[in-house]
C-alpha cells in the first residue's frame, strides 16, 4: 500500500514491513546475499 502523501520513504518501508511481513520473509529467502 503506497501512501498518497509521500513524506518519508522510510515510513513507507516501515509500513510495508508491518503490513506485509510475509513478503519480507520471501525476499530474504530469495536474496539473502543482498541483506548480508
Amino acid at each position: 500500500m503506497i501512501l498518497p502523501n509521500n513524506t518519508d520513504i522510510e515510513e513507507q518501508l516501515i509500513a510495508s514491513i508491518i503490513l506485509m511481513p510475509k513478503n519480507i520473509d520471501k525476499i530474504i529467502d530469495l536474496s539473502p546475499n543482498d541483506f548480508y
